[in-house]
């Protein structure tokens, strides 16, 4: 009883029970007029028939293995007219699109308010320049991403400002001290293949700030001398990363003082 048309012009018969009972956002059915005229919708039918599909009461569409711009669209749609089944279906399988659309997720979740599914994708961007990412932060997202400033309230006095380490910043430090090469062990028998060793290591961390998540891959089969601290290192660095707050931190810190 209630008439939609996609944007590529194509006609869905939907039950106005089933879209009162299975979602929030969607026109009124009551709005229809007397001769059915069909309310017009942005999604393409591809999306829309998936879509509908969750406001029914039967068995509901997996979304696995599905083309990664199809489903974010469908993700956007379950948003955007608030399906509740496929809000949750999409949230749960969108952490299977990682790493390699950690981007579009980081802004999906920023936009949407999915701390975990941000917490899951903001380390995958860290080595990302800025300009890359800019487009898809939010702008809630974007501050405490890049200038995440404090307030204080001193009595009568005025608001004083001061800055604090952001998320990004941070990592670029974490990187500046991983990136040291260790002195080379005063008993190394073998000086010019560890510093060999060691400049290789540096450049990999170096090129993408990423790889600091991912240590033992970066030493791998460049294992220094006995001589040359190679495990202290390593283990240096994994200190270095255990102790920055993940990106959660900064944005619950930035919403406290921008309430």
């Amino acid at each position: 009883d209630v008439i939609f048309r996609s944007s590529d012009e194509v006609l869905f018969f939907v039950h106005k029970g089933a879209l009162g009972y299975c979602s929030g956002g969607f026109p009124d059915g009551d709005a229809i007029t007397v001769d059915l005229e069909p309310v017009p919708l942005t999604e393409s039918s591809n999306v829309l028939e998936i879509l509908f599909r969750f406001v029914y009461p039967r068995r509901q569409p997996a979304l696995d293995e599905m083309e990664f711009s199809l489903f974010l669209a469908v993700a956007e749609a379950a948003e955007k007219y608030e399906v509740y089944f496929a809000m949750n279906i999409c949230q749960l399988r969108m952490k299977e699109y990682l790493p390699a659309q950690a981007a579009a997720i980081f802004g999906f979740a920023g936009k949407h308010n999915y701390p975990y599914l941000v917490a899951a994708a903001s380390p995958l961007l860290i080595g990302k320049p800025l300009t890359e990412i800019v487009h898809i932060l939010p702008t809630h997202l974007f501050v405490p991403w890049v200038s995440l400033v404090f307030v204080n309230r001193l009595g009568a006095k005025p608001k004083r400002v001061s800055f604090k380490a952001l998320y990004q910043q941070r990592w670029s430090i974490c990187l500046t001290q991983s990136v040291c090469i260790p002195t080379l062990g005063y008993y190394c028998q073998n000086r010019i293949t560890c510093q060999q060793v060691a400049q290789n290591i540096q450049n990999l961390l170096s090129q993408n700030m990423a790889r600091l998540l991912e240590i033992e891959t970066v030493f791998e089969h460049k294992e220094l001398c006995r001589h040359c601290q190679d495990a202290a290192w390593k283990e240096k660095i994994r200190q270095q990363v255990a102790i920055i707050p993940d990106f959660l931190t900064f944005w619950k810190q930035y919403r406290e003082i921008s309430m």
